[in-house]
């Protein structure tokens, strides 16, 4: 290919080829920082407005009686000690001993779909649902479940065998806590 410009204009055009390339480079890095900035003023103010708030609300509590602080605090502490007390268990028995005892106690055909353990001062007890696949299977699981001493009884309503197959089944077992696990 045919080299028309001179050496020198080939170095100028280049040079000013440069220089062009930074100018557009800085606007572009100066508008995605204004366009930042614009984006986060916001959020920035918004903060400062609760950091002020958290101020405020500090100094407010520094300010009062120290007597009344503590017991606003303890009031707080009570009721949200009286919520936990809820969720915590009301006694130590472990129903997972009872799950495994009628998990070992599942035949075949059986298809246990739920558990429902329900305690009632020192009364236990455990609705299981599921569906068998016919009525003797399902009657051989319920005298299964009676030949359990821990279980003191289990009850299966008369109307889950009116069908012959696909059975869906709720019994329900119930036992006495023992006086350790109370």
């Amino acid at each position: 290919m045919f080299n028309l410009l001179p050496e020198k204009y080939k170095k100028r055009l280049e040079n000013e080829y440069n220089i062009r390339l930074a100018i557009v480079v800085f606007v572009l890095i100066f508008l995605i920082t204004l366009i930042s900035v614009a984006f986060l003023t916001p959020s920035y103010l918004l903060s400062k407005t609760k950091e002020t708030e958290v101020e405020n609300r500090l100094a407010t509590i520094k300010n009062q009686a120290p007597d009344q602080t503590s017991v606003e605090l303890n009031a707080v502490l009570l009721q949200t000690k009286k919520e936990l007390s809820v969720l915590a268990p009301t006694s130590n028995i472990s129903f997972l001993e009872s799950i495994k005892k009628i998990l070992a106690r599942k035949i075949p055909n059986i298809t246990i779909i739920g558990l429902t353990i329900i305690e009632n001062g020192s009364i236990w007890k455990t609705s299981i649902s599921g569906v068998a696949s016919n009525r003797d299977t399902l009657i051989s699981f319920k005298k299964s479940l009676e030949s359990e001493q821990s279980f003191s009884g289990v009850d299966l309503p008369i109307s889950d065998l009116a069908r012959n197959k696909d059975i869906p089944f709720t019994i329900t077992v119930s036992g006495a806590l023992k006086n350790n696990e109370k």
